[in-house]
């Protein structure tokens, strides 16, 4: 018979949750029906904060994870952490790995893990090089004796977005790693699965068998339509990752974010292209709809690529249901 959380856990339940953006794991706890009594995050944009405090009142705020002081807290049933990859993500050419500002902030975890020791975990983050994610599973496995799973959010989502996994919450599956948490199962779901009715799409200026223009606003990108079902566009003779090319019968490329909310994601579909919405947006990582209007669009794209895909959190945490 499976454990569950309600066997094990006391009256009062309490989650931490580090790096929390715009609160995702508090979306899939209530998706889960798991109800936690607090749920204490710790985050430091604004935007993050107004969009997650605007959904959930009730989430208690603790600002700078590096200004946390673990002992303070009561004891956690669950801790969540999506630490920053910006250090450790492939993407970043310049990337220092741990040693980075930005995902240096993993020992922070440690820091806090270490001492509060929750009955349960999960942590997430990018793929990233075999040396690097060697150093975390062992840094990880240490303490918690566990090291990652990677799923792929295309299982559940029209996105392509693969991601690791360190968790402890039981899975029904054989192996030590994950906890024989199982991958989900495919839904076969496609870009044209999630779209609002498109609003003023712009004209392509050109069409050829091999390649089409596209130009919005200040952007004006030739894309080969071999990448229409889901890679990473790129402008010839360069690597830019900031135009990302959909197709509606394929899976989109990652979302993915920036401090300014940048990267553009065109959809083209027949003789048009146009940007997705941000509801659009919401459905790839299956964020309840209109979640993140509440900081306008480019803060509300920021906040998505950097998000959880929701409905892999709640596979996970299936084994404390």
């Amino acid at each position: 018979m499976a454990v569950t959380v309600s066997d094990l856990i006391r009256d009062v339940m309490n989650v931490l949750s580090l790096f929390d953006g715009m609160g995702c794991g508090r979306i899939a706890l209530e998706r889960s029906g798991i109800k936690c009594d607090n749920y204490f995050a710790s985050e430091i944009k604004p935007h993050a904060i107004k969009c997650s405090s605007t959904n959930f009142p009730d989430i208690e705020h603790l600002g700078d994870v590096t200004k946390i002081d673990p002992s303070t807290l009561p004891p956690i049933d669950i801790l969540f952490a999506g630490f920053p990859c910006q250090d450790l993500s492939r993407m970043n050419k310049n990337r220092n790995g741990l040693d980075g500002a930005k995902s240096g902030l993993f020992y922070e975890l440690m820091r806090i893990f270490t001492v509060i020791r929750p009955r349960y975990f999960l942590f997430e983050n990018v793929i990233m090089e075999n040396g690097m994610i060697w150093r975390i599973n062992r840094a990880i496995g240490e303490i918690t004796k566990f090291q990652c799973i990677k799923i792929n959010s295309a299982l559940i989502s029209p996105q392509n977005r693969e991601r690791y996994y360190w968790t402890n919450i039981p899975g029904d599956g054989d192996g030590f790693l994950g906890n024989g948490i199982k991958q989900p199962r495919d839904k076969g779901l496609r870009i044209k699965d999630i779209l609002e009715c498109p609003k003023k799409p712009t004209k392509l200026i050109s069409e050829k068998p091999q390649t089409i223009t596209i130009k919005i606003k200040k952007i004006k990108t030739d894309v080969d339509v071999k990448y229409f079902s889901g890679v990473v566009a790129r402008l010839p003779g360069t690597y830019d990752t900031g135009t990302r090319v959909y197709g509606i019968n394929g899976k989109a490329p990652c979302l993915c974010a920036k401090g300014d909310g940048s990267p553009q994601h065109i959809l083209v579909e027949k003789s048009t292209a146009r940007r997705f919405s941000v509801v659009e947006a919401e459905r790839l990582q299956t964020v309840p709809n209109g979640y993140t209007t509440i900081v306008g669009r480019r803060k509300a794209l920021d906040l998505l690529g950097d998000g959880w895909t929701i409905d892999v959190i709640c596979h996970i945490l299936k084994g404390l249901v």
